[in-house]
């Protein structure tokens, strides 16, 4: 760290930003090797793209997709096929196209292969993105931007160390959020590879440098109602604003099993499966375990939870203190995420008798959590839907119509992403309905059956329109229309 601190801090900055773009160009990589549907070729041909498939990182229906497309064209074997494949190589490149963002400028001429502007995006993204990590380094660290007032005060020997460690939590929260968001643009689905990497990405990053979580400063609060009052450390816990309860320290069976608990909770949320209870609960149970069983993703989420209940159990015994408190904040605010957009999505699916949101939201925002704490979801939860109605009115202003189905993540992310930048804000202004410890955990089991009052008051709102609504002859089904309109805002 020392090292770090003796370069210039103007020099750091730009050097952040050219390691940014570069940082970009392994984006917008995995943008493209992780999307469910895949490219018929791709902008990162030779060593680029076979680095991304030799660690793993594309989806298993873009494998199994292309290698039928393969097996046809070679089966054929006849002209067209040929062209075909032909079409799949993409143009020779020269080491120049791979630098980042000016490379893009040289690919200008491959949109036969590739369609129009193809490259405007990916270096928009690697721009962007140095720009976003320069620029964040000198708000959190330049700047002091998540300190809150009074905070270099009460701490004066708050280590820059801590203000790097969180940084950088914060860039790899950033970096996951804006892959999941690119794909979730394009296809309305958010890959498991993201979610579930960074879940586990999150979990460590907690429990090995614990100084990471977000910074707080609460001064002179009782450790409880009629407790004595006393400082609390200045990071973000399960209890804040009140003191760490002994109930949950390392060693007590309680902490244990709450930990162990949120776990595999979050491991029984993200395991693939379906429920056909149409046909009797025997023949959905059957179901169930055969598509368990099927899929991959269920073999990797139980060693994901076999190997984290023996690092829990580790950490218990043996690490305790601020690593087991950091540990145990993430395991619950990656359990609070899951749990919250989950009832949401189920409560909405139940009452307007559709999907409302996907489950890539659930794993999404319980990634979130485990970054920023169980605190921050309720927030990310409510602060998100103001992004998507701004999207919604500029989609309305400019191309006059209302898309049937809009991505949710982006906006997710948005909402994340305001809650890192304004966290001194913020804080001050919610701390207040975090005071008692009970209050959170009672509205969010309270808001599940106003959610679903409120929706379908909706729904009946939405069926007394149509009945009293005119019926004409050149009108068409809304639904109909919103799906058209969808498709041809997603053609390239």
């Amino acid at each position: 760290m020392n090292f770090i601190l003796a370069i210039p801090y103007e020099l750091r900055v730009v050097v952040l930003f050219l390691l940014g773009t570069a940082w970009g160009a392994l984006l917008n990589l995995l943008v493209c090797r992780l999307a469910w549907t895949p490219r018929p070729i791709s902008p990162w041909n030779g060593v680029w793209d076979a680095v991304a498939r030799a660690i793993g990182f594309s989806s298993a229906a873009s494998n199994v997709q292309i290698a039928k497309a393969d097996a046809a064209v070679d089966k054929r074997g006849n002209k067209r096929g040929q062209r075909d494949k032909t079409r799949r190589e993409a143009p020779p490149r020269q080491w120049t196209h791979f630098i980042p963002v000016i490379g893009w400028l040289g690919r200008r001429g491959e949109e036969k292969q590739f369609g129009k502007r193809f490259w405007l995006r990916p270096m928009l993204v690697e721009l962007l993105t140095g720009a976003g990590l320069a620029l964040l380094y000198h708000w959190e660290i330049g700047r002091d931007g998540l300190l809150m007032l009074g905070f270099r005060g009460a701490f004066p020997n708050f280590p820059d160390a801590h203000l790097h460690l969180q940084y950088l939590s914060h860039a790899v929260l950033f970096s996951l959020m804006l892959v999941a968001s690119l794909i979730d643009l394009d296809e309305f689905l958010i890959p498991d590879a993201i979610t579930i990497t960074g879940s586990v990405v999150g979990l460590l990053l907690a429990g090995i440098a614990p100084w990471s979580r977000l910074p707080v400063y609460v001064p002179g609060v009782p450790a409880f109602p009629g407790g004595a009052r006393v400082t609390l450390p200045p990071y973000l816990d399960i209890a804040t604003p009140h003191a760490w309860p002994d109930v949950l320290n390392a060693g007590q069976p309680w902490a244990l099993a709450m930990a162990l608990a949120c776990l595999w909770f979050w491991c029984f949320a993200v395991l693939p499966r379906v429920w056909r209870g149409r046909r009797g609960w025997r023949f959905a149970l059957r179901v169930l375990i055969a598509r368990m069983l099927r899929e991959r993703l269920t073999y990797v989420v139980l060693a994901i939870g076999m190997a984290g209940t023996a690092a829990i159990a580790a950490a218990w015994q043996w690490a305790g203190g601020i690593h087991w408190q950091g540990l145990l904040c993430s395991l619950v605010g990656l359990a609070c995420g899951c749990y919250v957009i989950w009832m949401v999505r189920l409560v909405a699916g139940v009452v307007m008798g559709r999907e409302a949101m996907g489950f890539g939201d659930v794993t999404l925002v319980a990634m979130i959590g485990a970054f920023l704490g169980w605190q921050t979801c309720p927030i990310v939860f409510f602060i998100g839907p103001f992004f998507g109605l701004a999207a919604a009115v500029l989609q309305l202003v400019l191309k006059r119509n209302l898309l049937d189905a809009i991505p949710y993540g982006p906006f997710l992310c948005l909402g994340a992403s305001a809650v890192i930048v304004f966290w001194a804000t913020i804080w001050p202004i919610v701390e207040q309905y975090f005071d008692f410890p009970w209050l959170i955990p009672g509205l969010l089991l309270g808001f599940f059956p106003v959610l679903a009052v409120f929706l379908g008051g909706l729904q009946i709102l939405k069926m007394l329109w149509r009945l009293a609504r005119p019926k004409r002859l050149h009108d068409k089904p809304a639904g109909a229309a919103g799906r058209g309109a969808a498709r041809s805002e997603r053609t390239p």
